[in-house]
Formats: structure tokens, sequence, C-alpha cells
């Protein structure tokens, strides 16, 4: 989720309701067969909760993983 029209120094400005908004989506929006915010101790809906949100982890991590990389950098397998 990306804002381009904010004045420099001011992700933070948009970032806090933007995650607010999200975090109220998948509260609120989700239906109850893919809801995220579950009772930990009902053994029907835990556990594939448990599941999207390890899934949501690794898909952040990856993307995160993918925006930090240097699009300068030399390719490790290249040598000259």
């Amino acid at each position: 989720m990306t804002r381009r029209n904010t004045a420099d120094r001011l992700g933070g400005v948009v970032a806090g309701p933007a995650l607010l908004g999200v975090t109220g989506a998948a509260y609120f929006g989700l239906p109850p067969r893919l809801a995220l915010f579950v009772d930990p101790m009902d053994p029907q809906v835990w556990p594939p909760a448990r599941w999207r949100w390890l899934a949501l982890l690794v898909a952040g991590l990856l993307l995160a993983l993918a925006a930090s990389r240097d699009p300068a950098r030399r390719r490790l397998g290249r040598r000259r």
C-alpha cells in the first residue's frame, strides 16, 4: 500500500491511518471462514487462523526482502 502524493518526510502520517484501516478491514471485513482475529481457545477456528497468520508473516517477509533489494547491486553469479 503506497501513497505517492505525500510530501517528503510525511510517510508516518499516512502509514498510521493506513495500518489502522487495514487492521479494521481484517477485523470487520473478512468472512468468518477467513477470520484472522479469533478466540484462541476454540479448537475449531484457531488452527486455521494460525496458518493464515503464518502465511501473512511469510508474505510480508518476502515482500520486505524484495523491496529492500538494491537494484544497482551486481548479481552474485556474474563475474567479469
